[in-house]
This record gives C-alpha cells, structure tokens and sequence, in this order.
C-alpha cells in the first residue's frame, strides 16, 4: 500500500479506514479545503483516508497517476499530444512512436566537457538491426507539452522482453516540458527496429500545486534529436 500522498497535509494526522467507509480527522491551520486521497491496493484492500480542514469546503480527490480517462480529459489543455491517436491510449499511459531517423556518436570515447560529434542514419522500412553495446539516439514521433503533471517515459514490456532499452537514466521529465522526446535506445542482443513501431509509452504524476514549470534552454522546445547538452554546464 502506497502512502506517497501524505506529504501534501504535513500538519495532519492520517487514519486509514475500513473500505469503502472513510474516517475523518486532523486540522489544517491554513487551507480551508478538505482532501480525499485514494490509496491503491486490490479491491479488498481499497482505503480511503479524509483529511479534514473545516467543514462545508468541496472535495478533492488527489490521483498519484493519471489514468487514461484522465488524459485524455486534459487533451488540449494541461496536456498536449501531435498527433493523437486515441488507439494508442492505454488505461494510465499513453503510446509514442518511434520516428524514423537516429543518432549515433561519431567517437567511441566521449568528452563530458565537448560537444560530441554524431552522424545521422535512417530507419529503412524493412528495418534496421541494432548492435549491441551502441548507444542510439532516437526520437518520439509525438511532439508533447506538459502543465500541471509530471510526464514520465517508460518503455514497452513488449519492447522490455526483446532486450531493447529506450532510455539510460533520463525517463523522468518535467512539469512544463514542451518538444519531442529524446530516446537513449541501446539492445543485449541485435534486433531488428522499424520507423512507426509503438516503442514506448508516457505517463503523468500528479504535481503540487506550488510548483515552476521546465524552463532550460537545453532541451525545451527542440525539434529533433538531441545529443548530450552536458558540456553547457562546464561553460557557467
């Protein structure tokens, strides 16, 4: 059971209740807001805790990830997708695909301090295979902006089971992301790839409230693949 939420109310004290019959209880000295958040389990497990500030204020209820009712919802708004696809949405994430051109750096050895140079190939429609121990850069077809959510990238257990990678370290994104995605594709073993193929998938984390949005000059608002932008940070 997942008790992330609890942050949010510090000042409160949390009891879980029986399923399906909230208890209530604790005092917020400064929001007149009373909160209703959901605790994940399985069904007989489902609990529901109410942090109460003062009576007569509306509910909210907080969600940890967004389901795919929930992102849809907020198509156009808090969340952009192009182009959208409603058969790519799953039940709390959504699918991207990968476009057809890569990224691969032109030295074995690579330079943190440098601009390292990469040369571009394409995707051929009867596919490309993939070497092993080779970084790739890739990117999303999908362009996607984010406000209000965190977005996440994960890859698909499909994609998983053949021993393919889409990123290294970098699938946490930030609030206010707005450009394509970035793929760090590498396999355990050759693989063929193809331009198109549903490769991974992005998902939301609800964000407090107070928060500022992603405004590096690195990576916001690219309109392609990027290679690392670390050697910037060496020149402050």
């Amino acid at each position: 059971m997942t008790f992330g939420l609890v942050f949010f109310c510090p000042e409160t004290q949390f009891i879980p209740s029986t399923p399906g019959l909230p208890l209530r209880t604790g005092v917020f000295d400064k929001p007149k807001i009373r909160l209703v958040f959901y605790l994940p389990g399985t069904a007989a497990q489902r609990q529901y805790v109410i942090a109460l500030a003062r009576p007569g204020i509306r509910d909210y209820t907080v969600p940890m990830i967004l389901s795919g009712n929930e992102i849809q919802k907020r198509l156009g708004s808090d969340i952009i997708i192009k182009p959208y696809d409603e058969q790519q949405l799953n039940p709390n994430s959504y699918n991207l695909r990968l476009h057809d051109r890569l990224l691969v750096y032109r030295d074995q050895q690579l330079d943190m301090r440098l601009d390292n140079p990469a040369d571009e190939i394409g995707i051929p429609a009867e596919g490309l295979a993939l070497e092993p121990g080779k970084l790739y850069l890739g990117r999303t077809v999908e362009y996607t902006e984010t406000r209000n959510a965190v977005p996440m990238l994960e890859g698909r257990s499909s994609v998983g089971r053949l021993g393919l990678f889409i990123h290294v370290t970098a699938g946490f994104g930030d609030v206010g992301f707005c450009g394509f995605w970035t793929l760090e594709i590498f396999c355990v073993q050759p693989v063929i790839i193809y331009p198109g193929v549903e490769i991974c998938q992005i998902y939301y984390h609800h964000i407090s409230e107070d928060h500022r949005e992603y405004a590096s000059g690195k990576y916001q608002g690219n309109s392609g693949i990027q290679t690392s932008q670390l050697y910037k940070d060496f020149l402050k």
